[in-house]
């Protein structure tokens, strides 16, 4: 069986590897992120419209001793670039095939389309996804985003930036009529331009006659699998495998079957819960995984059993049954989001509150759950980033996740487009499928309308009020603030007791130094990316004399005698600063905290103790006052 090698031209390939894999490479995600996304979107568009699930199976394999000699031998004799590719064939790597069935498979033309070369629907998804990585065209707006540089991460992950096609798909308008496909590509920006996109095959030929690389056929594909050890296909199944040779993790210090075994599981979870949940059959994916060819599905989290994805789970069920016209004009939870002029749908935000726990997922997944996570998506219903709401939650034990999703069907009334929303986020979806970027050309920016709308509907799930008003304890503010009803006592701050004065000129003389609780309300101040509480103190000093102070929150219960000091992961002193004005501006210098705990006040100035409260309590911060020697 001979293999026919053809190099990069201008028609077929569109552009170079270095113009490709430049766009991946900037993904803010991970190499491993960025690949799945893009297989399991790629199956996705190809879905059978026939109503039934999407089934994907990933396998981690070696290549056999004997497989790797036959496998060698096709390379060799295919030609120059191939006689050095086979130098880099081995049994010593793992390969990756990610195969869908329930697809129609790459269908149309099996080979670079030329204009009179089309099928009766008019698709040709062979032509785009072999030949014309990184021609960027739109698809239909039930795929995950745009034709273009995304595919271009399978060749990315893979060591030898080499992957093996092979496909089935039907031939109408013959019933029970199917042919399978098998090529072999190449995309490597480390090799020179001439040689960085290979395609190995059958021989076929431009109208003009000049030669390339189409699939083989039939047979001969399914035995060119065999050798690659791909999954075969059954009698009336249609579908694409995709075999990653070598894959290979840059700057990543863990094995390959470590990332397949444990990172990839947690990911698939992670990226596709929605599609492992929804009682849609025509929108769900079933995952299957094997390594060395046996089963390890159960390694995949089961999103309604772990946190916080159960949680994202209810917010989505609630959407779906509002979406699926299972519930009432509202649903609880949900916010919805619109725009008056012109009047227009936009879609709704789903979120369900909860406190903050434990996340032990957290190897791999870098989404930070400690702050409310809104996952923004379209009506096909895939993830196109987590939204992180810095809204001020972190010292109240409670958050919120969900989602937003677009409505399908909403367009401006007269509107030419029923489904203008539906595009319009379509169309601002970017190449990698992980941001919306509003694009000027778009008439109405609807983006903007969600993006004020997110923050809005997080803080109203939260109870948390914009405006904090003149609360005079922490109590009332943390209330406000955090929106939790404390239901006992104010809480302040410990000081010297408030002496008699006296207007004789003996007992104006001051006795001691104090260190008292000022008029100022309890503030709030943004330390090092948080929130903190602030109380305001003054110290008057006698002459030569400092004040050795220490601090000790304490929690407060509405029996005293229960009252008892907190611990430092309850409520913690940040520290003790002095604030100044210099040039209009107010600075703080900080107090240095000494090796026992405590803070020697020099000044007879204002002070500011920040702390740190990470629960729900009323507490009084208790000050013990040294006087030393200045």
């Amino acid at each position: 069986m001979q293999l026919f090698e053809s190099v990069y031209k201008p028609r077929a390939g569109g552009m170079t590897a270095k113009a490709v894999t430049r766009t991946i490479a900037g993904a803010d995600l991970s190499q491993t992120e960025v690949m799945l996304r893009e297989a399991v979107q790629n199956s996705y568009d190809a879905h059978a419209d026939n109503g039934k699930a999407l089934d994907m199976e990933l396998n981690c394999y070696k290549f056999s001793k004997e497989g790797v000699g036959a496998i060698k031998s096709l390379f060799e004799n295919a030609g120059e670039i191939g006689k050095k590719f086979s130098e880099k064939i081995s049994d010593s790597y793992y390969n990756l095939e990610i195969s869908d069935r329930n697809t129609t498979g790459l269908s149309g033309y099996n080979g670079f389309r030329e204009g009179e070369r089309h099928t009766d629907d008019g698709e040709e998804k062979f032509h785009h996804f072999i030949y014309m990585t990184g021609n960027d065209e739109m698809k239909n707006s039930g795929s995950g985003g745009s034709f273009g540089f995304g595919k271009a991460a399978l060749y990315r992950y893979s060591g030898l930036r080499t992957i093996v096609v092979y496909t089935r798909v039907s031939c109408p308008p013959i019933v029970n009529k199917y042919q399978t496909r098998f090529i072999i590509c190449q995309i490597d920006e480390r090799l020179q331009e001439h040689e960085s996109r290979c395609w190995w095959g059958a021989e076929g030929h431009y109208n003009d006659g000049q030669s390339y690389a189409m699939p083989v056929n039939d047979n001969e594909a399914d035995e060119l699998a065999k050798r690659f050890g791909m999954t075969p296909f059954s009698d009336s199944e249609t579908g694409t495998d995709i075999l990653i040779l070598n894959p290979v993790v840059e700057g990543s210090n863990v094995s390959f079957e470590t990332t397949f075994t444990e990172e990839i599981p947690d990911l698939i979870c992670h990226w596709f819960w929605p599609k492992i949940i929804t009682g849609n059959e025509r929108k769900r994916i079933n995952f299957q995984m094997s390594f060395n060819r046996d089963d390890i599905s159960e390694n995949i989290p089961n999103p309604r059993e772990i946190y916080p994805y159960r949680t994202f789970s209810e917010a989505f069920r609630r959407c779906t049954d509002y979406y699926g016209h299972k519930a009432g004009s509202c649903v609880n939870g949900m916010y919805p989001v619109t725009l008056d002029k012109p009047k227009v749908d936009i879609g709704a935000i789903f979120l369900k509150k909860v406190s903050v726990q434990d996340f032990v997922h957290d190897t791999y997944i870098h989404t930070d759950f400690s702050k409310p996570q809104v996952v923004l998506m379209r009506d096909v219903e895939f993830i196109v980033k987590y939204k992180e709401l810095d809204v001020g939650t972190e010292n109240s034990g409670m958050t919120c996740f969900g989602l937003f999703h677009t409505n399908r069907l909403g367009h401006q009334e007269n509107g030419k487009d029923a489904e203008e929303i539906e595009h319009y986020f379509r169309d601002i979806e970017n190449q990698t499928h992980t941001e919306w970027t509003h694009n000027d050309t778009q008439p109405r920016n609807y983006l903007r309308k969600l993006e004020k709308a997110l923050p809005e509907s997080v803080r109203q799930c939260l109870e948390i009020k914009s405006n904090m008003g003149n609360a005079s304890s922490i109590s009332g503010l943390v209330a406000q603030k955090f929106g939790a009803k404390l239901g006992f006592g104010f809480i302040g701050g410990a000081s010297d007791e408030i002496k008699e004065r006296s207007n004789s000129k003996v007992n104006s003389q001051k006795k001691e130094s104090v260190f008292l609780r000022t008029k100022d309300p309890v503030g709030l101040e943004d330390f090092d990316g948080k929130t903190v509480l602030t109380l305001s103190y003054k110290a008057s000093l006698r002459t030569g004399k400092n004040l050795k102070l220490f601090f000790t929150p304490v929690i407060r219960s509405s029996d005293p005698r229960e009252s008892n000091v907190a611990r430092d992961d309850e409520i913690r002193v940040i520290g003790l600063v002095s604030p100044y004005k210099r040039d209009n501006f107010v600075y703080y210098e900080w107090i240095l905290k000494n090796e026992d705990g405590s803070y020697i006040v020099r000044k007879s100035n204002p002070y500011r103790l920040r702390l740190e409260a990470s629960i729900n309590c009323a507490f009084d911060v208790q000050i013990k006052k040294e006087e030393v020697d200045g």
